[in-house]
């Protein structure tokens, strides 16, 4: 379980920088912002799923994904597609999460 975390965390935060566009002015301060908060978000919904706390991880996810589409919004086009895929797994957790509550 702990290995999984750190391997999640990890692809969260490769993702998420390739995302921040650190190659330069991919994204406006407001939409950089958005994604720091979605990236702690989504960290702490990641803890709460791996703690069985799957309401919690739930709601996380979504609050989390909120933040990345706020995020995403103010993203050049190429971090912009690699949020929304990232978001997409997201999603996808937070339903089976919402389907097991």
């Amino acid at each position: 379980a702990a290995a999984f975390e750190r391997r999640r965390t990890a692809s969260i935060q490769r993702e998420m920088a390739m995302a921040a566009g650190e190659r330069g002015d991919a994204m406006t301060p407001a939409a950089h912002a958005a994604l720091e908060r979605g990236r702690d978000t989504i960290r702490e919904a990641v803890l709460a799923d791996k703690c069985g706390e799957l309401a919690r991880a739930s709601a996380l996810y979504q609050e989390g994904m909120a933040h990345l589409l706020e995020a995403a919004r103010g993203a050049a086009p190429e971090a912009r597609s690699e949020l929304m895929r990232k978001m997409q797994g997201y999603m996808a957790r937070a339903e089976q999460l919402k389907d097991a509550v």
